[in-house]
């Protein structure tokens, strides 16, 4: 009786305090931003293109880290430090790690199956378990040897057609993560499924781009029949819808059968295939399908999209590819290809990657969050179900800690031959608290061995027009398309490729 009532009172006087802040917060101040109108709030303001730039300039007009906006009645907070972002998306991710209903991408284009836009709940946390068990860094090494398998083969379309860079690039990129997550290595089967992954990756990317339809914001506008002049976007659903159910289930049919047979490589799904059947490991085959499938929809085109922003940082920087193939020549004697074992070896190469995400960050403004109560933070009211979005790329160009950001120097994370700052990079490119990236470490591996592979032979100078250091806007931010030169450095340099291609 007593134990009751104690418990009682501790509940009751709980539930007082919490009322108490709740009228405290309620009292509070919003966020500074710009100028709302009745109804429709920054709904004309929200800026559809280079939204990263609006929200720092607003963030220096307004002397204010943190900013508001309400569009349509949803209440919008933008991060623009990250101090900022560290205190509420990690420290406080309790409250801030669940994802807004994306209508367009989710609803109308039927990805819902991608766990980095679940809602923060049970069936996300399955989901993640996986990913982290499969692709943590203790395990990332294990599918290193699949990584160099794919190396080869760019470095060869690279010399025999330069002009189609970016084709061999997305090639490399798509076939090594198709085989981690499925196992898939035979080419002909390879090539199959990666144009049909490709496109709907990119479908999904800009269906799932903040600000890019008018649906997210207003969502009764998901009944609006296709038919409607201005209903484009339902036309647009609908083949995403397509190519998302194909994405989910027609590389995941494949797996399942090679790992039935006992071929192909081991991987992501033969791994969690095997474990079905165990009683310490109780995963769902649904659980292990849509984990497959948001691997290479989430990190297949954010790898393109940073070794695009490579080549265009190399051809515009040639002391920095200079610097960095001596560096490689010191170690590889010019004898060799890279391999992971070198790394250590070549902090200037790391130090680039980390340059390349850091001058432009392909996730500018990441995936949103959603903060589930009221609360405050530096005085200001932030009130419940704000969608909550870091600028990841005013965090990457904060003058206070990259001093003259817009200039491309991999010196900055060297200090006495050793690398320094990787955290400040790494956090704000990969996302915050219990969302961030689970498959960063597999992700900067892809990043560094190709950077150190393409220039250990190749030398990217400019061709034809002077490459403006525009981006597109979307949920992955690439350069506009530019040309560039790919040369062999040698002949001894063509002998390794050509080499390492016939061994395979």
């Amino acid at each position: 009786m007593v134990a009751l009532a104690l418990s009682t009172l501790l509940l009751g006087l709980a539930t007082l305090a919490a009322f108490r802040r709740w009228k405290l917060i309620k009292r509070l101040p919003l966020p500074p931003g710009p100028r709302r109108v009745p109804l429709l709030g920054n709904l004309f303001q929200l800026p559809r293109r280079n939204g990263w730039l609006q929200f720092k300039q607003w963030s220096k007009h307004f002397g204010s880290d943190i900013l508001y906006l309400n569009v349509a009645g949803v209440s919008v907070v933008v991060l623009n430090s990250t101090d900022a972002a560290n205190d509420l998306l990690s420290r406080r991710s309790s409250i801030y790690s669940s994802r807004p209903h994306a209508v367009m991408l989710t609803e109308l284009s039927g990805c819902d199956w991608a766990f980095a836009t679940m809602p923060y709940n049970d069936y996300w946390k399955q989901c993640r378990r996986i990913f982290t068990m499969q692709l943590n860094p203790i395990h990332v090494s294990r599918y290193q040897p699949q990584q160099l398998q794919f190396i080869p083969d760019l470095l060869l379309g690279l010399l025999d057609n330069p002009d189609g860079y970016l084709h061999h690039v997305r090639r490399s990129v798509g076939t090594s993560i198709l085989s981690i997550t499925y196992g898939i290595e035979d080419r002909n089967e390879l090539e199959s499924h990666i144009t049909l992954v490709e496109e709907g990756a990119e479908r999904l990317a800009v269906a799932g781009s903040p600000g890019a339809f008018l649906v997210d914001f207003l969502p009764w506008l998901r009944y609006v029949p296709k038919w409607l002049p201005g209903a484009g976007f339902q036309r647009t659903a609908e083949e995403n819808r397509w190519y998302s159910q194909r994405m989910l289930e027609v590389p995941f049919a494949t797996a399942k059968k090679l790992a039935e047979s006992g071929m192909g490589w081991p991987s992501l799904v033969s791994r969690g295939l095997s474990s079905l059947a165990t009683e310490d490991e109780p995963l769902g085959e649904k659980t292990l399908k849509d984990t497959a499938a948001t691997v290479y929809a989430a990190g297949g085109d954010t790898t393109v999209a940073s070794l695009q922003v490579f080549f265009l940082a190399m051809l515009s920087h040639p002391d920095v590819q200079t610097k960095a193939q001596k560096e490689l020549d010191s170690v590889l004697e010019s004898a060799r290809l890279p391999a992971f074992e070198d790394k250590e070896h070549l902090p200037y190469i790391t130090a680039i990657m980390l340059e390349v995400l850091r001058w432009h960050t392909v996730t500018p403004l990441g995936i949103p969050h959603v903060l589930s109560e009221d609360d405050e933070y530096n005085g200001y009211r932030l009130p419940a179900n704000s969608i909550v979005v870091g600028n990841n790329w005013a965090m990457l160009h904060d003058e206070r800690v990259f001093p003259h950001p817009d200039q491309f120097n991999p010196d900055r994370f060297i200090s006495e031959g050793k690398l320094i700052d990787e955290d400040k990079v790494l956090a704000a490119s990969f996302g915050f608290g219990r969302r961030i990236c689970p498959g960063r470490y597999i992700g900067m591996s892809e990043l560094w061995i190709t950077a150190a592979s393409v220039l250990s032979v190749f030398n990217i100078t400019k061709a034809g027009k002077e490459p403006t250091r525009e981006f597109t806007t979307s949920l992955i931010s690439t350069p506009l398309p530019f040309q560039c030169a790919i040369k062999p450095r040698s002949e001894e340099a063509q002998k390794l490729i050509r080499a390492a291609a016939d061994s395979k």
